[in-house]
């Protein structure tokens, strides 16, 4: 089979090629980085799909490809599902819930709607498509001709939306930038997407304007998969020297955090990462470098279901050998470590942003892991020496004599 040799038909073959490219390195990098790498490349494969499908109707290639027609918009319906769980799930490190089946109710009203015209025979089902005006979607069983369109766009506006507030989220704000940017080109390219389903349902997209509008879609998803691909932080998950290692989150042990200036300023309270082992190995020293990497550039200690599989996952190490190293190294358990991480991560908030210290104790306790207050208090004790409450109100009174 020869496809057609016109300029926008290679434009559409050197888009698709880059699309699948795009999707392989990324998930030979990303996929076993958690439900966010996992879910963003399940979306980067769905969208080669669909740009297939559009490929195969802008050209007349269904009789080639008989399984491709109406599934081009189902696309839609499994990638905004599949963007929002990565950022739900993935980015606040929560496991998938029975729940979350209930997002793919919108692909699976489509598949009924369609299911009628599918079971047709191929050529009957050729036939019933005008491939002049093939954005009409009106072979559908349930809705009609162009609601699909409308309710496309709902889904993005609505999924829109719930990613925005999720985005928002305090526990979200120190989300390393590359995997926030990664959200926003997302987004962005969804939103570049309902651009046809709207020429559709409003009948703009046929005629001489479908040759323009073919070569503005295709530029804009080879600038998407261009970009992706040229910054190495993208598509190979890299994150900067300068964001992986910080001195603040470097912890001194709790003998030193007497003598620090007044004993009543909060300047005094500085939690400090205890390593009680001298003379470290080869091995521990990596597992040391390894650990704070992970911890402190995608704080999954933050979500209330963190455990030590989850983190031996994370750092690609067996759980016996992760419980031996938190021992040796820091003489502490896991709980013990990740309850002293958390603090650490509060500490710092309240410090560093003010809008923290008008929280109530029990979003406090929730927003960096805790399953109740009293494990906040407990723990904030143990490691401060004082009460979350006593400690802020140290912050407002340093703060307030330095005005």
């Amino acid at each position: 089979m020869l496809l057609p040799k016109d300029f926008i038909s290679f434009m559409y073959i050197a888009m698709i090629i880059t699309s699948v490219v795009v999707g392989v390195i990324y998930t030979y990098y990303h996929w076993s980085k958690g439900l966010f790498g996992k879910f963003t490349s399940l979306a980067l494969f769905f969208i080669s799909y669909g740009l297939l499908t559009i490929f195969a109707a802008a050209n007349g290639l269904f009789p080639y490809f008989p399984w491709l027609p109406r599934t081009g918009l189902l696309m839609i319906f499994i990638l905004v599902p599949l963007i929002f769980l990565a950022v739900h799930r993935g980015l606040r490190k929560s496991p998938l819930r029975k729940i979350d089946l209930l997002h793919g109710l919108p692909g699976f009203l489509y598949v009924i709607n369609f299911l009628p015209f599918w079971i047709k025979p191929q050529q009957d089902r050729i036939l019933m498509l005008d491939l002049q005006n093939f954005a009409k979607y009106d072979e559908g069983w349930i809705f009609p001709a162009y609601s699909l369109s409308i309710i496309a766009f709902i889904v993005v506006l609505g999924y829109g939306i719930r990613i925005f507030q999720i985005m928002q989220l305090p526990s979200l704000e120190q989300t390393s930038p590359y995997r926030k940017r990664k959200v926003l080109i997302f987004c962005l390219y969804v939103i570049f997407l309902i651009t046809p389903i709207i020429l559709s349902w409003t009948g703009h997209y046929s005629g001489a304007k479908r040759g323009a509008f073919n070569l503005v879609f295709i530029l804009g998803n080879l600038i998407f998969f261009l970009v992706i691909l040229s910054i190495p932080e993208l598509i190979y998950g890299l994150a900067t020297k300068n964001k992986v290692h910080q001195a603040s989150n470097i912890l001194l042990p709790k003998s030193q955090k007497r003598g620090v200036n007044d004993k009543d300023s909060p300047k005094a309270i500085v939690p400090k990462e205890e390593i009680i082992k001298s003379n470290l190995t080869e091995e521990e020293a990596y597992f040391v470098k390894k650990l704070n990497a992970y911890l402190d550039h995608e704080h999954p200690f933050l979500n209330v279901d963190f455990s030590q599989t989850t983190l031996a996952q994370g750092i690609d190490m067996p759980v016996y050998q992760l419980r031996k190293h938190l021992k040796d190294i820091y003489n502490n358990s896991f709980n013990e470590f990740i309850n002293r991480k958390r603090i650490q991560f509060l500490v710092s908030q309240l410090k560093n942003k003010k809008e923290w210290r008008n929280y109530n104790m029990g979003s406090l306790a929730t927003e960096i892991g805790f399953k109740s207050v009293n494990s906040l208090y407990l723990n904030f004790k143990k490691e401060m020496n004082t009460t979350p409450k006593e400690y802020i109100v140290q912050l407002e009174k340093s703060h307030a004599t330095t005005l």
